[in-house]
């Protein structure tokens, strides 16, 4: 095995650390693109209008990723260093020296990767008025709080248990940080939860607060979660 010459570039194809560009889905972002406040619809590309507090959100997301990768790269560098001590010159690795190479590689790229989808994510929360709460077990990856029709969309990553998601109780949701009844909860097999609210509960630009508890996926693993919204 010779050793081979590595770059961000090979570990995640053809993004770069200071213009990572991943879809938004359903809106055709990018990353890239929610950075400079570009955005490229279906009817070409055209500006959309950043907030202060969001573009301070999208400038700390950046700073989080490439401090994330560049901390994977230095430790993949120092383990480098430290299989390969001894034979740098003839460039022939032992067979444990493979393995361990291998290994830090798999490390290293793990750590890149979820860098990239965590940075990701919070782009498209921002984008979408989203505060991003804590959560555990399945995360919600979008939300929306709908004036017109009263009513909010959960949308988590997986699908979960029907019975706890169309429990009403299990969700509690402020607007303006004034307590609101959740009047009804749906959850479909793909990870879709809807909460009813009171007719007119909702304006726009409204902050809305929601709070899920008591929540299984499939497998049993309790799911909780705080998150908040803009209402649309």
């Amino acid at each position: 095995m010779q050793r081979k010459k590595w770059s961000l570039k090979t570990a995640v194809g053809a993004a770069a650390i200071s213009a990572i560009s991943l879809s938004w889905v359903g809106q055709g972002l990018t990353a890239a693109q929610a950075e400079s406040g570009e955005h490229g619809g279906e009817g070409g590309h055209h500006k959309i209008t950043l907030t202060a507090a969001q573009r301070t959100q999208i400038n700390a997301a950046i700073v989080a990723r490439d401090t994330a990768i560049a901390a994977a790269l230095t430790a993949f560098a120092t383990t480098e260093g430290q299989i390969l001590a001894g034979n740098a010159t003839s460039g022939d690795l032992t067979t444990a020296q493979q393995t361990a190479l291998r290994a830090a590689e798999q490390t290293r790229n793990q750590a890149v990767n979820a860098a990239i989808k965590q940075y990701d994510q919070t782009v498209r929360d921002v984008l979408q008025g989203i505060t991003p709460g804590t959560m555990t077990g399945v995360p919600v990856s979008q939300a929306n709080a709908n004036v017109k029709q009263s009513l909010i969309e959960l949308r988590f990553n997986a699908p979960l248990d029907q019975t706890t998601a169309s429990n009403a109780a299990n969700y509690a949701v402020t607007v303006n940080g004034t307590a609101v009844p959740v009047q009804g909860a749906t959850a479909n097999a793909r990870g879709l939860v809807t909460l009813g609210l009171a007719s007119g509960a909702l304006k726009s630009g409204d902050q809305v607060g929601i709070t899920w508890s008591n929540l299984k996926d499939l497998h049993g693993t309790a799911t909780a979660g705080s998150i908040t919204v803009t209402a649309h």
